[in-house]
């Protein structure tokens, strides 16, 4: 076997396996039935460990850890809280973090905000992980009733533009 197939083993056994993009993927959309509007946030978990450890000054985070398994859920909701927003009807409007699922590298992060009219406008903010990760990309879908809108947001652009109902 070659040098590669090694080294590139022992950096996924030492938890240092580095993957070649960051991105996250963020789903938004209004349910008429609900009169909500839902929120579904994909992260690699390794980013989002070294967003967490930035965000909350901790030199070491390991998500998978059984005894941060309760304070997990809190770190979480603090940072997509702080890092994730949106805008109806040129207001912010705040969301609440419903809470999250690990799916293999992956991180869910599942949230609503309730909207009692259905919106006219609305934009996300996204600035997850771009100031530990300065080549992360967050790709935002929003869906307004059977058409999506998808954004590509990085450091430097971090608002989507207006999406009309």
């Amino acid at each position: 076997m070659g040098w590669a197939y090694h080294i590139g083993f022992l950096l996924s056994w030492s938890g240092l396996a580095l993957h070649p993009f960051h991105v996250s993927v963020c789903e938004v959309v209004y349910n008429d039935a609900s009169a909500q509007i839902e929120i579904v946030q994909r992260i690699f978990l390794d980013d989002l460990e070294q967003g967490l450890q930035t965000h909350y000054q901790w030199p070491w985070l390991d998500i998978m850890a059984q005894e941060h398994a309760d304070t997990l859920d809190v770190l979480i909701e603090g940072y997509c809280q702080a890092h994730i927003q949106l805008f109806v009807n040129h207001s912010a409007l705040q969301w609440q973090y419903l809470g999250h699922e690990i799916k293999d590298q992956h991180l869910w992060v599942y949230g609503e905000a309730p909207f009692s009219e259905t919106p006219t406008r609305l934009c996300v903010q996204s600035s997850l992980l771009t100031k530990r990760i300065p080549e992360q990309i967050n790709i935002v879908h929003i869906q307004v009733r059977d058409t999506w809108h998808s954004f590509r947001l990085h450091r430097h652009k971090n608002l989507t533009e207006w999406v009309h109902w």
